[in-house]
C-alpha cells in the first residue's frame, strides 16, 4: 500500500472513528436528559394524585381520582398487598401489563406490543394507615420518534460531514507525499543519468518537508563536490605522474639498450630514475594527504602558539641545522594544534627549499587574532604568479620543482587546512629579496 494511500485511508477511518463516537455520545446524553425529564413529569403527576389520594380510603373515590390522573396512552395503578389492584388504563393493550423495577432505579422502561412505556412507582399511606403504592406508566412512542430522527440527523450529518473530510484528507496526503514523490523521480534520474540534480525548495516554511528537501539537496551537492574532488585528484594525479614515469620508463629503456658498459650513462640513469621514484613518492603522500585532510575531524583547544613555534623551530633545527629565528609573543588561540602545525611546517618545508640563508618564524598579537609570519630569504616569486600558488600542482617554475623536489602539492594542502581551520592566508614576494607567508590565526 502507497503512503498517500495509507495517509487517506487512516486518517479518514480515524475522523470517521471521531465522528461516531461524537454521535454516540451526544445520542446518549440526549436520551439520558429525555428520559429523566419524561420521568420526572410522570413522578410529579403521581406526587399530585398521592396527595389527594391520601385524603380519602373509599376505593370508588380513588378510582375517580385515577381515572382523573391516568395519563393519555397509559395506566396507573393501586397496589396493595393481599388485595385486587385498582387500576385504569386509557388502552386495552395494557391489560395484562405489570411492570417490574430494580432496587433504587426511580424508573423503568417496558416493552408492551413493541411500544415502549416509561413505569414509575411510588409508595404512599392511606388515610386508614394501610400502605399501597402508585404505579404509573406512560407511553414512549412520541420520544421513540423524536429519539430516531435524531439518529436520522446524526446519521446523514456524519454522512455529509465525510464528504468534505474525505477531500480535505486527499489534499493532505497530497501535500505530504508530493515532496517525496518528487525526492524519490529525482534519486531515479540521478541513478540513471549519473547527475546531481536538487529539488526546488520553496523559501517559505520550515516544516519537516522543507527540512527533508533541504537536507537532500545538501547532501547532493557534498556528493557532487567529492565526486567532483575525486574526479580532479585522479585527472591531476595521472598528469603529474606521467612525467616522472616517463622519465623512468625513458631512462630504464636506455639502459636496456645500452646496458651498463657506460657508467656515466649508467650513473645518471639511476640518479634520474631514483630522483623521480623519491619525487613521485612525494608527490603520492603528499595527495594523499590532502584527500584526507577533508576527511578528518577538527578537534579544537587551547594551543600556545609560542610553544608550538619553538618546538616546530627546534625539531627543524635538529635535523636541517641552525636556520629558523624565533620571535612570538605569549598568545593561545582555540584550534586544532596538530593541523596548525602542518600548516606551518609547509610555509618553513618551502622556505628551505627555496632559500639558503635564515627563515625567520615570527608571531604577534593583534586585537583579533595571532599574526604568524614565514620569511625566507630566497630568489621571491614573481607577482604575476602570486595568486596561482595555493592551486594544486601549479609550480613557479618548473625546473626549480625538479631540483628542490617540489611536487606543487603543499601551499594547495595548506588553503585546504586554513580553510577548515577559519585560519587567513596571504603572500608577499619580491624577486631576488625572498617571500613572507601570512597566517592570521583567530583566537576562537
Amino acid at each position: 500500500m502507497k503512503l498517500r494511500t495509507k495517509i487517506h485511508t487512516y486518517t479518514t477511518a480515524l475522523m470517521l472513528l471521531m465522528l461516531i463516537c461524537t454521535d454516540l455520545a451526544v445520542y446518549y446524553v440526549y436520551e439520558k436528559m429525555t428520559y429523566d425529564s419524561e420521568a420526572s413529569h410522570v413522578i410529579k403527576r403521581g406526587e399530585d394524585l398521592i396527595t389527594l389520594l391520601q385524603g380519602t380510603d373509599n376505593r370508588d373515590e380513588a378510582t375517580e381520582m385515577l381515572r382523573a390522573y391516568v395519563p393519555s396512552d397509559g395506566v396507573v395503578s393501586i397496589v396493595q398487598p393481599g388485595k385486587k389492584s385498582l387500576t385504569v388504563q386509557t388502552t386495552s393493550d395494557l391489560e395484562d401489563f405489570k411492570p417490574t423495577f430494580e432496587k433504587g432505579a426511580t424508573y423503568a422502561i417496558h416493552l408492551a406490543d413493541d411500544t415502549p412505556f416509561m413505569s414509575t412507582s411510588t409508595p404512599f399511606i392511606w388515610e386508614n394507615g394501610e400502605i399501597a403504592e402508585l404505579q404509573m406508566s406512560q407511553s414512549l412512542e412520541e420520544t421513540e420518534r423524536n429519539l430516531y430522527m435524531l439518529r436520522l440527523v446524526l446519521t446523514i450529518v456524519t454522512v455529509l460531514a465525510m464528504l468534505p473530510i474525505l477531500l480535505s484528507n486527499m489534499a493532505l496526503a497530497r501535500v505530504i507525499t508530493q515532496p517525496i514523490e518528487r525526492l524519490i523521480q529525482t534519486m531515479r534520474r540521478n541513478k540513471q543519468a549519473g547527475e546531481f540534480e536538487t529539488l526546488p525548495i520553496a523559501s517559505k516554511g520550515r516544516d519537516e518537508l522543507y527540512e527533508m528537501g533541504h537536507t537532500f539537496n545538501g547532501m547532493i551537492a557534498q556528493i557532487e563536490e567529492n565526486y567532483r574532488k575525486q574526479e580532479q585528484f585522479l585527472s591531476n594525479a595521472s598528469h603529474e605522474l606521467r612525467t616522472p614515469l616517463t622519465i623512468i620508463e625513458s631512462y630504464a629503456s636506455l639502459l636496456k639498450r645500452r646496458g651498463t658498459a657506460n657508467e656515466e650513462i649508467t650513473q645518471e640513469a639511476i640518479e634520474a630514475i631514483a630522483g623521480e621514484s623519491k619525487r613521485m613518492k612525494a608527490m603520492m603522500e603528499q595527495m594523499l594527504a590532502l584527500a584526507k585532510n577533508n576527511e578528518q575531524s577538527i578537534v579544537f583547544e587551547d594551543v600556545d602558539i609560542k610553544k608550538m613555534l619553538e618546538e616546530m623551530a627546534d625539531q627543524l633545527t635538529q635535523v636541517y641545522g641552525s636556520r629558523y629565528s624565533v620571535s612570538a609573543d605569549e598568545a593561545s588561540c582555540i584550534t586544532d594544534e596538530t593541523k596548525l602545525k602542518q600548516l606551518v611546517f609547509i610555509f618553513l618545508d618551502n622556505a628551505r627549499r627555496y632559500s639558503e640563508g635564515m627563515i625567520e618564524l615570527t608571531a604577534t598579537r593583534e586585537p583579533t587574532h595571532v599574526h604568524i609570519q614565514v620569511r625566507d630569504y630566497g630568489e621571491g616569486i614573481p607577482e604575476d604568479k602570486l595568486k596561482q600558488v595555493f592551486e594544486r600542482f601549479y609550480r613557479v617554475s618548473e625546473d626549480r620543482n625538479r631540483k628542490s623536489g617540489g611536487t606543487g602539492l603543499g601551499l594547495a594542502i595548506a588553503k585546504e587546512l586554513a580553510a577548515r581551520l577559519h585560519v587567513k592566508l596571504e603572500i608577499e614576494s619580491t624577486v631576488g629579496q625572498g617571500t613572507t607567508l601570512h597566517c592570521y590565526v583567530p583566537y576562537e
